[in-house]
């Protein structure tokens, strides 16, 4: 199969908000304290009794620091349920000189040092200067933890996907998890996961459709002609028509509906989202890739009908790839894949396109 070449656009990180434009799908066939003694007064200093006073209060003040101090440690040792006797990971914050900050970054690093069998099986912890109220991301926790957070979520992007890319919060969680194990064992660490650790990871399930989505836009644009230009409004409207009638964008050639399921746009969409760098999900993991499964086909066709939807005025629009919306579009492209498969034949064009995007793309 043949499909055009274009130059790679530049991605934007923007998306706006538009209302509900999902499709209905017929079946086709085919996600300080100041530490510092406090200042006598310079006045006054005639009257013993004064005097007197005034030594007393400095004496209760340096106690009062004392106390202050003594509860600043302990309120470091419990801070977030963590015992005062076990060793955490502080902020690696490097704005403040003084000796309490400078113990703990001399802990931070006896931390890191640790063997893999001083670690096994310990939970994953935050870093203990972190604020409690905080959303969790992968910079709260130590290195290593993030190492594994990091290759957590790649096996997370690609489960997601090529198996379910609009999953519910238990089958997210689930896959979430499973990515966390797969990634501790491929570290050689031995971590439990924690609710905020699972956040984490299923916080990039939106991530990833977001950028599928933002990649869709240009090649949208390139591919099908549209122009962001007031002039260009009425043939801007009529090509969003065409396009989105009978399904036209899923074509190779959308003019004269042939070969469905076969648009360049598809071919250029999947390269470039999983295959661009040697990194990417689909070259790093590429169990979950070889063949290109159809709902990785599916979920790219939904951020191709998205990214269509932005013109339907006829001027730019910036459209959101929610789950609200573009869930159900993805489940009447995922309906019109599994309808092709059940006949012999389409399930041989359907195996032949999942084999030919891979073999194009990595």
């Amino acid at each position: 199969m043949r499909h055009k070449e274009v130059s790679e656009a530049q991605e934007s990180a923007d998306e706006g908000y538009q209302p509900n434009r999902g499709i209905k799908l017929g079946v086709p066939s085919n996600q300080d304290g100041d530490d510092s003694d406090p200042e006598i007064p310079l006045h006054d200093h005639e009257s013993s009794d004064q005097d007197e006073n005034e030594r007393e209060d400095e004496v209760n003040s340096s106690r009062a620091d004392d106390q202050r101090g003594d509860s600043d440690r302990t309120h470091r040792g419990r801070k977030g349920g963590i015992d005062s006797d076990t060793d955490t990971i502080p902020s690696t914050d490097s704005r403040s000189s003084t000796p309490r900050d400078q113990f703990s970054r001399k802990r931070k690093v006896a931390d890191d040092s640790l063997t893999d069998s001083e670690s096994d099986g310990k939970r994953a912890k935050q870093n203990s200067s972190q604020p409690s109220n905080s959303r969790p991301k992968v910079s709260d926790y130590p290195r290593d933890v993030q190492a594994i957070l990091y290759h957590a979520i790649s096996i997370h992007h690609s489960r997601i996907a090529s198996e379910a890319p609009f999953p519910d919060a238990d089958l997210e969680g689930q896959i979430a998890e499973e990515a966390f194990q797969l990634a501790c064992r491929a570290k050689k660490k031995r971590y439990t996961s924690d609710a905020d650790l699972i956040k984490v990871i299923c916080k990039s399930t939106s991530q990833m459709r977001g950028e599928l989505k933002t990649i869709a836009r240009y090649m949208v644009e390139l591919f099908f002609g549209f122009h962001d230009r007031l002039s260009k409004t009425r043939a801007n409207k009529r090509r969003y028509k065409d396009l989105t009638a009978d399904y036209a964008f899923l074509y190779e050639d959308p003019d004269k509906l042939k070969a469905m399921w076969c648009s360049p746009v598809l071919f250029k969409l999947i390269k470039k989202m999983f295959f661009k760098k040697k990194n990417d999900d689909g070259i790093h993991n590429s169990e979950y890739f070889n063949p290109i499964k159809p709902p990785t086909i599916a979920l790219a066709y939904a951020a191709v009908r998205c990214a269509l939807d932005e013109w339907s005025e006829g001027i730019f629009d910036p459209v959101d790839f929610t789950t609200a919306t573009y869930k159900d579009v993805y489940d009447e492209l995922r309906q019109g894949l599994t309808e092709l498969a059940k006949d012999p034949e389409g399930e041989r064009e359907l195996t032949n396109l999942g084999q030919e995007l891979w073999e194009e793309s990595r």
